[in-house]
């Protein structure tokens, strides 16, 4: 009896823990979640289109079952799950989850209140003209193809591509320590775009914008950015838009009536219509009674108004902050680049339609050398069918006496293998065919054909024009067939926020204070000039800002996380007792707290300072959020915080840090920013920031350590330098922590 012994060896449990997931985030990333910069297909899309080209479900053919489909795409291509196939093919057709749907569906597709497809053996689909284009000459050695899961078939590694779908169809996925989430765009525009960096290598962004506006969603909407941050967007590769519905004021009797005839990309009209009664059943909207879905074929949501004498504006400026009405959608346009298509990268919108224009030169010059050498093998078989003719006699009598026919027509006739195989393989009832001038006629035709494509690959200009010609031919498809026209009109359009203040009566004006806790509670109080000991908070907990405003105001608050916040004042708690959270108001991290609340004032700039000496200057405009999450202002490294954020009163700045060290320097050393990580305002070595100031100079600084005793410089000019420097010492007799005193900060 022998017995096996197993031999162990210890590994590294982070090591292994560590290279297992890595394999898997890099898997994730290159095969499920990001797009392809090429073709903006994921591998479950690409095997969908495939396999539905290899069924021969073209636009002039029939549809076939949605389940044979997704069997052919899971057996042959992408073995997953037969459902995650099914709702990935479904998305492909929906027409308002894509622009330019890749899949025309036959059955229940869902629709746009949510509801789900039906089930696949019950629909049918076929390409559509897009996904022809997207998938022109892919038989014709115009991409590589690679093994698939097994090793039995072959599928294509990329699309030919002949349609600018990244950009067209957008996309969006969640990978491992990244995303992507591209928005769909006009057709017409992306044609110009590519036509203008055809024309001008170095194009500016800013120039491509003249003709490429933004986003263009399948559900229309309206997008209110600013045209100067939407360029700012594609040239970062990333930004915010708020995109909102469209309505319209309709006449019904004696009263007016609100219809939402668009809402934004991606929002569920049943969930939307759900959340807008929900707040008129708990009264948190008190300026509409009802609202109702009237939609048949097109979207009609109606509202109905409580009074004639609201004004329209404010109702829905009101249900825009409260409900998807209006949604921020976030552009990140992370894709796979390189040769392989396995490198992310988050890239500007000219690299995006460069890289889809470089796939297309080399699709170009492959399907050229795949035709020139058809022509080659052609040109080649008339030479010998030349030869045949005019030697019919000998020829047919190697072929009745000769026990090697083809060797012997090779070597009487110099004829090359191909050649003799195809004189032989002649039927007798061709013979007859054999004119000479037809041949001639072919051949000189062929030549002509080989001259050109022999040109073309030689020379880069030739190239680029035929480039030019197919993004040409691709807007004229979708701008005169009539079946695409629909699909080249622009859906979305631009327009900018109402400001609801203007239409606001004095009367409706109220006078507020607002009061945050340091444990976080926030109240407002009717009034102004209120005692504080008429604030009411709870045990140990104190007051830590009080603000005096209005009904109409906004409130933004900062947190250490260099994230804002924003709320209008007349949705803040004003019941009996100590108010409410701010994280029922917000999305707040439990390790968050609040550094500073100001009331929104547009022409008011905001200086920020970090724990480790970074800063930024910001206009309070742009700090302001739409959504319960904040918005990110200030990008921090992993050790640093923020530790103020005050209004810019001064024309210089100073910095103190933990060694006494104070520098001072001019306000107009620093730009205005609307995000980022900020840039160095003091140097420092092991410290910290204790405290900062704007202040004017000829004001002098007054400070005061923590016994709360002054001290005052009046010249601070021992102190000036250029930002970004450590500073110099206080005088010796500055004892104690120092801090800035604020009173004579005015000037």
């Amino acid at each position: 009896m022998s017995i096996d012994v197993i031999s162990e060896s210890k590994i590294d449990f982070r090591k292994a823990l560590r290279d297992r997931y890595l394999a898997y985030a890099i898997s994730t990333i290159t095969d499920r979640a990001l797009p392809d910069v090429r073709d903006g297909l994921k591998p479950v899309h690409r095997r969908l289109l495939y396999a539905m080209l290899q069924l021969k479900l073209n636009p002039q053919n029939g549809f076939k079952k949605c389940a044979r489909i997704v069997g052919d795409v899971i057996g042959k291509y992408h073995p997953h799950g037969e459902q995650a196939v099914y709702e990935a093919l479904v998305k492909l057709a929906q027409d308002f989850s894509h622009r330019y749907p890749l899949i025309e569906g036959q059955g229940n597709f869902g629709n746009i209140d949510g509801d789900n497809a039906a089930a696949m053996r019950y629909t049918e689909s076929r390409i559509t003209v897009t996904a022809e284009l997207l998938m022109e000459f892919i038989h014709e050695d115009t991409v590589e193809f690679t093994e698939n899961y097994d090793g039995e078939e072959k599928e294509p590694a990329v699309m030919p591509s002949n349609f600018p779908n990244l950009l067209a169809n957008g996309s969006s996925g969640i990978a491992v320590g990244m995303a992507t989430n591209i928005p769909s765009h006009n057709i017409i525009e992306l044609c110009d775009a590519a036509l203008g960096i055809l024309e001008k290598p170095d194009i500016s962004i800013d120039e491509i914008m003249k003709v490429f506006k933004g986003p263009d969603f399948a559900t229309g909407g309206i997008i209110i950015n600013s045209f100067d941050e939407i360029i700012e967007f594609y040239k970062r590769g990333k930004g915010v838009f708020r995109l909102r519905s469209r309505w319209r004021k309709i006449q019904d009797k004696n009263r007016f009536l609100i219809e939402v005839i668009e809402i934004p990309y991606g929002i569920q009209k049943s969930k939307l219509i759900e959340k807008v009664a929900e707040l008129i059943q708990t009264k948190k909207v008190s300026t509409i009674t009802d609202i109702r879905d009237n939609s048949a074929e097109d979207l009609s949501i109606i509202i109905e108004p409580r009074s004639n004498n609201i004004e329209v504006d404010i109702i829905m400026e009101e249900l825009f902050s409260l409900t998807d009405l209006q949604i921020n959608f976030s552009l990140n346009m992370n894709v796979l680049q390189g040769e392989s298509g396995n490198i992310p990268k988050v890239l500007d919108l000219k690299s995006i339609i460069s890289q889809w224009l470089d796939h297309r030169l080399l699709v170009l010059n492959r399907h050229s050398d795949y035709r020139l050498n058809k022509i080659n093998l052609r040109m080649e078989l008339l030479e010998g069918y030349i030869v045949a003719y005019l030697n019919l006699d000998e020829i047919i009598r190697i072929v009745r006496e000769e026990d090697n026919p083809k060797k012997n027509l090779v070597d009487i006739f110099s004829l090359t293998s191909n050649q003799a195989d195809a004189i032989l393989d002649m039927k007798l009832r061709s013979l007859r065919k054999l004119e000479e001038d037809q041949i001639q006629s072919e051949y000189k035709s062929l030549l002509e054909k080989k001259t050109s494509l022999v040109n073309l690959l030689k020379s880069k200009n030739l190239q680029l024009g035929v480039l030019r010609e197919q993004v040409s031919e691709i807007k004229r498809i979708f701008s005169t067939k009539d079946s695409l026209i629909p699909l080249s009109k622009r859906r979305t359009t631009f327009g900018s926020a109402v400001e609801v203040e203007h239409f606001l009566n004095d009367a409706d004006n109220e006078q507020l204070t607002i009061v945050l806790s340091n444990r976080g509670w926030i109240k407002s109080y009717k009034g102004h000039g209120i005692d504080k000991d008429n604030f009411t908070l709870k045990n140990d907990d104190h007051i830590e800002s009080v603000l005096e405003v209005t009904s109409s105001d906004k409130v933004i608050m900062c947190s250490d996380s260099g994230r804002f916040y924003s709320v209008a004042v007349n949705k803040i708690n004003n019941e009996k007792g100590s108010g409410e959270p701010i994280r029922l108001l917000f999305d707040i991290e439990q390790e968050e707290t609040i550094v500073n609340t100001f009331v929104l004032k547009n022409d008011l700039n905001i200086f920020l300072v970090t724990y480790l000496g970074k800063g930024m200057i910001v206009n309070q405009k742009s700090l302001i959020s739409f959504t319960r999450k904040g918005k990110q202002v200030f990008d921090l490294s992993a050790r640093d915080h923020l530790i103020s954020a005050k209004v810019v009163k001064g024309d210089c700045f100073a910095l103190l840090n933990n060694d006494n060290k104070l520098i001072v320097f001019p306000v107009v050393s620093v730009k205005i920013s609307t995000k980022g990580a900020g840039i160095t305002f003091q140097k420092l070595k092991d410290g910290f920031i204790l405290d900062c100031i704007s202040f004017y100079d000829e004001n002098g600084l007054q400070m005061c350590n923590e016994k709360n005793k002054k001290f005052v410089i009046k010249d601070v000019t021992n102190w000036k330098s250029t930002r970004a420097r450590t500073g110099k010492v206080l005088p010796k007799d500055f004892k104690g922590k120092m801090s800035f005193y604020t009173k004579r900060n005015t000037k």
